[in-house]
């Protein structure tokens, strides 16, 4: 990795300098540091695998970045060494929303299958009661209509479901 940097000293002269660092963190202290020293940083980039990475400048305020970097990397060791739930604890916390989802899909499928039934009765209805002619024709469309796409919701229902029973089962054994 090799950091190229342009920065005006403190006699306001432009200085251009590029060396060779092994890690992002030195680059960065070394930087800090020399905006601590009174230079004004024009510049800065590096150059990693022949990619070109520009570095925002604002970040440089003369502060230490090593310690700060320390910090966080404790911060997230201590983050990551924190035992995760068990998956049985996670499972014991799922089931009862998975059982909610059911009865929710339970519901839904009433629901469908009462439309359904409603639509029937009025597509009966319509085809006994009415009159031949335009409008039974577009009304018996509309109500067979109706009836396909709520039996297409319905199987989709009654498919979600089966899944969530299945994962239930999987879940409670």
């Amino acid at each position: 990795m090799v950091l190229f940097l342009t920065a005006r000293d403190t006699n306001t002269q432009i200085r251009k300098f590029s060396c060779q660092l092994e890690k992002l963190e030195v680059a960065f202290e070394f930087l800090s540091d020399i905006v601590a020293k009174g230079s004004i940083l024009l510049q800065a980039y590096i150059v990693d695998e022949g990619k070109r990475t520009d570095l925002p400048l604002a970040i440089f305020d003369g502060e230490p970045f090593i310690k700060a970097m320390q910090e966080l990397e404790k911060e997230w060791q201590a983050l990551l060494s924190e035992p995760a739930l068990s998956t049985s604890l996670q499972e014991t916390l799922l089931i009862p929303l998975i059982q909610q989802r059911a009865r929710q899909f339970e519901a839904k499928i009433a629901s469908y299958q009462k439309l359904i039934s409603r639509l029937e009765q009025l597509l009966s209805r319509t085809q006994k009661n009415f009159s031949a002619g335009p409008i039974k024709s577009r009304v018996i469309s509309q109500y067979e209509l109706m009836i396909n796409r709520n039996q297409v919701w319905l199987i989709k229902a009654q498919i979600s479901y089966q899944l969530i029973l299945s994962r239930l089962n999987q879940l409670s054994t």
